[in-house]
């Protein structure tokens, strides 16, 4: 059995981000620790252009992907506006004088122009010449013509805004009788769209509901996520081939040593006095407002100078234009509460291990990375005590009803007047957190596609293979750190 992990969304996402976040994370992880399995055979493809169908993608190429993410640590820059890369510096420069309404409805607007154009250019754009000669498709061969019966095409990350999917799945089907495996990371734009651009509802909603049904396979990130899959089927009609199997998750990336060029100029601003940590993207589920509100009541209800200030890591999404006015008219609430843009892998490593504690109150997740990134810095997480945030959290957090503002300031309170609190279950974390690493996700995948495989015969076999060239994913290895353990066996 061959397996062919489909990365096409990574190659796109690159474009636009110099670093990953959430299901990049999970999928280059993933895909560093099958490539480290013995006698794993793992090769990758992604979509040709002009509508063509997969292609495989030599292993180098996918390698020096990865390396490309995050390679530079970039120049500080002021507070609150840090753009990650010349497309954010580009941004910020045509839009630093709209209000953030009108800006966040530009943004919206471009990346629903986005989807529609890369609809048109797969559907009409021709066959790149770059795949007509024999060079070209020896190093860059059709699934249709090497993959063999019994071999899966493996989709760990997000391809949603690919047109004309489900046909080509099934015509590699059909002509090669291919399996396929597909991971859910979560269902938001289907049961929560209040939170997400119309585009990726209709995208995510037409790719779900035609590419479910084909997949022989279906991979969950948590018990939250599969129930919310097998309930929305049941629902909708839509037909899955077998109950959706859970993947351990790890942490979704490789602490850099403490020696590390992590303190940067913002990041020493940043440490240089008492703080909480909330890492993620700046958008509506994340539920940055009620952190917000939160600090605000803290700060009427105690002295300002036993408040620690909130350090809010991440890049600026969509939906919040109300809620950076509001930061902006409270000036931040003078300093207690301030954004470090895009941190690189290294910035963050520095932020968690010097914070008093993190927060994550978010609303909905698929898994909650956060959180067990938290727990692998010895960091406790006072977080969402719904959907899937308390298996990634495990008995090491303090949770609270992320739809209340009281119940989160009666915690943090408790917390910040009880330094005992934190200290009891930073020492539990010592003493009995055990790292999940990656490879349990990928043995995971391997023994249940094997297992499943071994009824599908081995046949048809004909030309080559995509690179074969040797590695692993650099800089994500050995230290990878994962769930804990009371959640680790599933």
């Amino acid at each position: 059995m061959t397996l062919w992990v489909e990365v096409e969304d990574l190659f796109a996402y690159a474009h636009h981000h110099h670093r990953v976040s959430g299901i990049q994370r999970v999928s280059l992880g993933v895909i560093e620790a099958l490539l480290r399995v013995p006698g794993a055979d793992v090769r990758f493809t992604r979509r040709g252009p002009g509508g063509q169908g997969f292609i495989g993608v030599p292993r180098a190429d996918v390698l020096a992907l990865a390396a490309s993410f995050d390679q530079v640590a970039r120049a500080d820059a002021p507070k609150r506006r840090v753009p990650g890369s010349w497309m954010g510096r580009s941004w910020d420069a045509a839009t630093g004088w709209m209000p953030p309404r009108l800006e966040d409805d530009l943004r919206r607007l471009l990346i629903a122009e986005m989807l529609r154009a890369r609809r048109l250019r797969d559907r009409w754009l021709p066959r790149s010449v770059g795949y007509r000669d024999e060079a070209s498709l020896e190093r860059y061969p059709l699934l249709s013509r090497v993959a063999r019966r019994g071999d899966v095409l493996l989709v760990l990350g997000s391809p949603w805004d690919q047109s004309d999917y489900a046909s080509q799945i099934a015509r590699l089907r059909a002509r090669r009788g291919v399996r396929l495996a597909v991971m859910m990371h979560d269902l938001i734009p289907l049961l929560h769209p209040e939170w997400c651009d119309r585009g990726i509802i209709n995208a995510f909603s037409g790719w779900t509901g035609s590419v479910l049904p084909l997949a022989d396979h279906v991979f969950a990130n948590s018990r939250s996520t599969a129930r919310d899959v097998e309930g929305w089927a049941d629902r909708e009609g839509v037909r899955i081939a077998r109950p959706v199997r859970v993947l351990p998750m790890g942490t979704g990336f490789s602490a850099p040593p403490e020696d590390a060029q992590g303190l940067t100029e913002r990041v020493r601003e940043a440490t240089e006095r008492p703080y909480v940590l909330f890492v993620s993207t700046v958008e509506a589920r994340k539920n940055h407002l009620l952190a917000f509100r939160a600090w605000r009541e803290l700060l009427r209800e105690l002295p300002p100078e036993r408040v620690p200030r909130l350090v809010f890591a991440g890049r600026v999404g969509w939906l919040v234009s109300d809620l950076m006015q509001q930061l902006e008219n409270a000036d931040w609430l003078e300093g207690h509460v301030e954004l470090v843009r895009d941190p690189t892998d290294a910035e963050l490593a520095a932020l968690y291990r010097g914070c008093r504690f993190t927060l994550f109150p978010s609303l909905y997740e698929g898994w909650g990375l956060p959180v067990s990134e938290s727990l692998s810095f010895g960091k406790v997480c006072v977080a969402s005590g719904k959907t899937s945030v308390p298996e990634a959290g495990g008995e090491y957090c303090l949770y609270h009803d992320p739809n209340s503002v009281t119940e989160a300031v009666a915690l943090l309170r408790r917390v910040i007047e009880q330094p005992e609190l934190i200290a009891e279950r930073e020492a539990a974390l010592r003493r009995d957190f055990r790292p999940t690493p990656w490879s349990d996700a990928a043995h995971t995948i391997l023994d249940i596609l094997g297992e499943a495989g071994k009824v599908s015969p081995d046949s048809d076999a004909e030309g080559g293979r995509a690179g074969a060239d040797a590695g692993a994913l650099p800089g994500r290895g050995a230290a990878a750190r994962g769930r804990d353990a009371v959640t680790a066996g599933r």
